[in-house]
């Protein structure tokens, strides 16, 4: 996923990091997806309202997450 990002396929990114959240959901490699997708959103693909949807799914369902600060910008 982060090589599809890396490469500017933003759309795949967010589909190989939506995998992991499917597949690994309780795992550590969850809550990176999940705020990857947000700032995939947010600052590569613009679209606000879908990056503020996974920013609040990461302050729900990952509350221990080193990404929580960062999320509620």
């Amino acid at each position: 996923a982060n090589i599809y990002v890396k490469l500017g396929r933003f759309e795949e990114a967010i589909g190989e990091f939506t995998k992991i959240i499917e597949n690994f959901n309780d795992d550590i490699w969850a809550d990176d997806a999940n705020f990857l997708i947000a700032k995939i959103y947010d600052e590569n693909l613009k679209n606000k309202d879908k990056a503020m949807e996974f920013y609040q799914k990461q302050l729900t369902n990952y509350l221990g997450s080193m990404y929580s600060v960062e999320a509620r910008k």
